[in-house]
């Protein structure tokens, strides 16, 4: 009898945590599930860098657009009012720091399916063309967006929340980007150890290209206007590319984009916009001054 009573009240508790959960990520809903509350939280702020494909694939299925961009860091940088601006057209920045180019793909078959598709613009540099870069965490966002319970009663949701309620009542953000080096250190970190783990492992991504190519070949079926980018890079990191026998491989990447028949704007070569330091955050992200010439030539021509 004792057995039973200690089974009913673990069972109540354990009812009463996910209607509890349930209630305060509906209320708070960090990723704009149901919208229904509007409580003055800062989500673009707390939400969206918890987990950027999150917090982008339910704004798109909010608000869905034919105009797309996408990439990783160096794309998601462009700024999207001044794309509009340029272009005259809405776009929508689908592109995510840290992503890879399997997201990419995911990420467009994800568009393609909320959306009619206009124009596609795809921004991928030597790094993410590359098969042992396989990092993907569209699929688990893609779950969540179509699973509603799966977001309502889990525990990252529920961090999430409680991340937004602290940033709200006490001004603490768990998840502000914050640099931990100075520019130098930080430089020499990223043409070392983190240029390292991408092009000491490279392969040819064959999987990718042919991913790649039914995109392409679905743009052209369906009258998208597609577009490819190589976004500049600092000299320093072009160079790097030697250092690991990569460099037919390197040529071969972007003849290999070129071949899909698209146009592309290759920025990630030796020019006045790519040997100076004071331009670029580090040497894989430029800053201000180049990213806008990225976005004048690209779009203007839209």
């Amino acid at each position: 009898m004792e057995y039973r009573k200690n089974f009913v009240i673990m069972i109540s508790v354990a009812l009463s945590m996910l209607m509890m959960t349930l209630a305060i990520n509906y209320v708070i809903d960090p990723y704009n599930v149901n919208q229904s509350f509007d409580l003055g939280l800062k989500k673009d702020i707390v939400s969206y860098r918890g987990n950027y494909r999150l917090y982008k694939m339910q704004a798109f299925k909010n608000n869905p657009c034919s105009n797309i961009y996408l990439g990783d860091s160096r794309m998601d940088g462009l700024d999207v009012k001044k794309v509009e601006e340029v272009s005259g057209e809405r776009w929508f920045n689908f592109a995510y720091g840290g992503g890879t180019a399997y997201e990419i793909v995911d990420t467009f078959w994800y568009a393609a399916k909320y959306e009619q598709l206009k124009k596609v613009v795809i921004g991928i540099n030597f790094n993410l063309y590359n098969g042992s870069n396989r990092f993907n965490l569209t699929k688990e966002a893609m779950e969540t967006v179509e699973n509603p319970l799966k977001y309502y009663l889990s525990y990252a949701t529920l961090r999430m929340s409680v991340a937004n309620l602290l940033y709200k009542c006490a001004d603490i953000n768990l998840y502000a980007e914050k640099p931990s080096m100075d520019k130098d250190a930080f430089w020499q970190v990223q043409l070392g150890k983190s240029t390292e783990g991408f092009y000491g492992h490279w392969y040819h991504p064959d999987d990718l290209q042919q991913e790649l190519k039914k995109i392409s070949d679905y743009c052209s079926e369906q009258g998208i206007e597609l577009v490819f980018v190589f976004p500049p890079t600092h000299i320093d990191l072009q160079e790097r590319v030697a250092d690991f026998c990569l460099t037919e491989d390197y040529r071969n990447y972007k003849q290999e984009i070129r071949q899909l028949g698209w146009k592309v704007y290759d920025f990630d070569v030796s020019n006045e916009l790519t040997v100076n330091r004071l331009l670029y955050k580090d040497p894989y992200h430029a800053g201000k001054e180049v990213k806008e010439k990225v976005v004048l030539d690209v779009w203007e021509d839209k």
